[in-house]
């Protein structure tokens, strides 16, 4: 008969994978940067943009926060329709607009400019899945808009006041993980607390940092999902290490893996918030 406690981790494990892998591919940490110019001169101001991907659905209902961006353009070479997806609208504002989203495949993007009253479309770009890439737009007075790849910092992790980003991100992880560990040190009656929380924090420190810095940086989502991973036995290993006489190697895994499952569910939510909150 399998043991309980076994299943229980090997399933906790799974499901932790799952979410990371839905978090990266549709929440993009960090954001996708798109630096965008009209005339030769960068955007000033508020103003709109969205991903296009090209669709066979030929019903596509557009559900753009802005109608300029609805449109639905036919591919003739590829026989699909370029339209806009749901949640990939931008937020933007003076030149540069963040997507929170990692596209999937090659891409357009519409831009509409308030002050002009136009909206752009702009031509197909390849994309390397799984990565981050920063992107230079150009919009013509003629109409016409060109995307390019841009040359600033590819697979870079760390956007405009990225410093910022991740300082947050550190903070917020060690305050809901340490809240998080005391809690299960709690339910598990392990009194000398004290120790444990400490090494919770410094470990959060090292492990958040290597995710954004390194797993992110060279692998982008599988980086992100393998970081995850390491982040559970990182943490879990080293507060075992320092507190050996307080918790097992066990429970000191269990309370990672429960502490970093739940720092990843509340930290999608207050990025989802803030996507919304941005483009709203």
């Amino acid at each position: 008969m399998a043991n309980p406690s076994k299943s229980i981790i090997v399933s906790l494990v799974f499901l932790f994978i799952a979410l990371s892998i839905f978090a990266k591919a549709d929440m993009a940490l960090p954001p996708t940067i798109v630096n965008v110019k009209y005339n030769g001169v960068a955007v000033n101001g508020n103003f709109s943009a969205a991903m296009l991907t090209c669709s066979n659905n030929t019903n596509y209902t557009m559900q753009s926060i802005t109608p300029q961006l609805n449109v639905s353009i036919y591919d003739t070479e590829k026989k699909c329709y370029w339209n806009y997806n749901d949640g990939d609208e931008a937020y933007c504002k003076n030149g540069v607009c963040e997507f929170y989203f990692f596209p999937s495949k090659d891409l357009r993007m519409v831009f509409y400019l308030p002050d002009v009253n136009r909206t752009f479309v702009t031509n197909e770009v390849s994309i390397n899945n799984g990565t981050v890439f920063n992107y230079d737009a150009g919009l013509y007075s003629n109409g016409t808009a060109l995307l390019i790849v841009g040359a600033s910092v590819p697979n870079s992790p760390i956007p405009p006041n990225g410093e910022i980003v991740i300082a947050v991100a550190v903070v917020l992880t060690i305050i809901i993980e340490v809240i998080i560990s005391f809690a299960y040190l709690s339910v598990v009656k392990i009194k000398k607390k004290k120790d444990i929380l400490i090494a919770v924090a410094v470990a959060n420190v090292i492990s958040v940092l290597a995710i954004w810095l390194v797993f992110i940086y060279f692998f982008g989502v599988i980086g992100f999902v393998a970081g995850e991973v390491f982040a559970i036995l990182f943490d879990g290993y080293v507060t075992y290490r320092f507190n050996k006489k307080t918790i097992t190697l066990k429970r000191s895994m269990i309370m990672s893996l429960i502490m970093n499952i739940v720092s990843l569910v509340i930290g999608l939510l207050i990025l989802l918030s803030l996507a919304a909150f941005f483009i709203i």
